[in-house]
């Protein structure tokens, strides 16, 4: 055992597999809360190291150390999900801390390993393996009910310049230009010492060309988001953070302590007139169906006080119920000032943490609860007086690229309850307001994300921030309803764009591919 342990040991240390992990780790601090994007340029070491590997496993083994490093540093949050409320799962920290970067790498080994099988020269695998890793990022989207977490294309918002790029090319299409960018400095250095002539004197000027390109997208980005009506100062939004801790939102003995605080930030007085009182998922701690009586008399308390200052004061609210075939959902409910009401259905549920794919695993009863919540079967947004159509998305629905495409109806704004007390003081939370903001973006519609303990924040169809309250803190912040923008290239287009860059990017593969195979012949 102790030869095998050993020969591992070499391999990781002389073969760069420990290096690629570290560079995969490293290049985490172009993410959320660091934002410095220098640092996703180590992902090119990765690249360019398993370009020149022999062997096709060999290739993949860095890959997949980068993946690891990338997925094992910036994803290590999840586990603290584990150690908060009632329950004790520390025995499952060993698979979310190290088992759930592994699952996730694999689409990165599996993008990498058939741009190594597609290509024949270095230069051509640096290319191809960044763009099929791209093509993986893709796939990550909808493979397995999807997971497209801390995608590398989110490195693009940790720069007011480059933020607009999602208006055009949305999450998808910016990992692959993430990916393409961060190979371009080892494609540099590759013709560089294998002294090409011609090529290695012509990279500086693609580069150049590139700058160009993206530098003028950026500018038409910018332009063509342009809002359709301005800012509407006589309708207000509350949204109220009661940031209630984690381990006590469940505690009956404490709810009516809950329940009044967060009617009490609610109905405080505002200096603007407030037609929207917003409440995190799962704000009424309880189930509506049983209790609705009382969710109704506090919205219409709220509805009356901010009536009385000419506000409409309606309520949206993260609510759990059991609907009329008993199916446990998790909802949306807006309650309109004359008392109608509205419901939302969330569409995308957890695996594991809403349901469960696999029943028959031992234990998970106990885990998971005994029983499922059920998804909703459209994505249908709801119509509010004096707002328009409001498209909530619940949580995990936020980070989809493709889900407000599903809605039966462009949404005036969209609205994300959340609940990221699970998460405490980590990065999760900073990753998750960022995909929000990457959604608002992308779509040109201004973007509200309540959560009960923080990241809340308004955000207006350019990614711009309008309010915010940090991690941890209790309180509200009245906003007016944000100015509404045309759709944007990729809400009119969609994965067209994407599609077109992947051939493009793929072309420029297959052409150094060729050039390099001539000159070696």
């Amino acid at each position: 055992m102790r030869p095998a342990i050993a020969r591992v040991w070499h391999f990781c240390l002389d073969r760069g597999v420990l290096a690629s992990f570290c560079a995969g780790a490293l290049a985490t601090l172009a993410l959320p809360p660091a934002d410095f994007m220098p640092a996703f340029l180590a992902l090119g070491f990765v690249f360019y190291r398993a370009a020149y590997a022999v062997q096709w496993r060999e290739s993949c083994l860095y890959i997949g150390a980068g993946a690891y490093g990338w997925f094992f540093a910036s994803l290590y949050w999840i586990s603290n999900s584990l150690l908060v409320g009632a329950a004790d799962y520390w025995f499952l920290i060993p698979f979310s801390l190290f088992g759930i970067p592994v699952i996730v790498s694999l689409f990165w080994v599996v993008g990498a390993g058939i741009g190594f099988g597609i290509a024949r020269t270095k230069a051509g695998r640096m290319v191809m393996m960044a763009v099929m890793v791209g093509a993986s990022e893709w796939a990550r989207e909808f493979v397995a009910t999807g997971f497209p977490w801390n995608a590398p294309g989110l490195i693009v918002l940790s720069s007011d310049f480059t933020a607009a790029l999602p208006a055009i090319f949305g999450q998808t299409g910016c990992n692959f230009l993430a990916l393409f960018a961060v190979i371009l400095l080892p494609l540099f250095l590759h013709y560089r010492h294998e002294n090409s002539g011609k090529i290695r004197r012509m990279i500086p000027s693609a580069i150049a060309v590139i700058l160009i390109v993206m530098t003028g997208l950026l500018f038409y980005a910018n332009r063509q988001i342009t809002p359709q009506n301005p800012v509407d100062e006589a309708s207000g939004i509350r949204v109220v953070q009661p940031a209630v801790p984690q381990a006590e939102k469940w505690q009956r003995d404490k709810r009516d302590n809950h329940l009044a605080r967060l009617e009490q930030l609610s109905i405080a007085p505002s200096n603007r007139v407030i037609d929207l009182v917003i409440w995190p998922e799962t704000a009424f701690a309880g189930d509506y169906h049983q209790e609705a009586s009382l969710f109704d008399s506090m919205a219409k308390n709220i509805a009356n006080t901010h009536g009385a200052s000419g506000g409409a004061g309606q309520l949206l609210s993260g609510i759990v119920r059991f609907d009329a075939e008993d199916n446990l959902r998790n909802s949306a409910l807006l309650i309109a000032e004359d008392g109608t009401k509205a419901l939302y259905n969330k569409t995308h549920l957890v695996p594991f943490g809403e349901y469960v794919p696999w029943r028959s695993i031992p234990f998970i009863d106990a885990i998971a609860g005994p029983v499922d919540f059920v998804a909703g079967d459209k994505v249908r947004p709801l119509f509010a007086p004096h707002f328009g159509f409001i498209l909530p998305l619940i949580c995990y629905e936020a980070i989809f690229p493709a889900l407000p495409r599903r809605a039966t109806q462009r949404p005036t704004i969209i609205i994300n309850l959340t609940n990221d007390g699970w998460f405490g003081h980590t990065a999760g939370p900073y990753q998750h307001l960022a995909q929000t903001r990457m959604t608002a973006i992308s779509y040109g519609i201004a973007i509200v994300r309540v959560a009960n303990s923080g990241i809340s924040a308004a955000y207006d169809g350019k990614g711009n921030e309008i309010a915010a309250l940090g991690l941890g803190e209790q309180g509200v912040f009245d906003i007016a309803r944000p100015a509404q923008y045309a759709a944007t290239f990729f809400a009119r287009f969609g994965m067209v764009i994407t599609l077109c860059l992947f051939i493009v990017l793929f072309g420029v593969a297959v052409l150094l591919d060729r050039r390099g195979k001539k000159r070696q012949v």
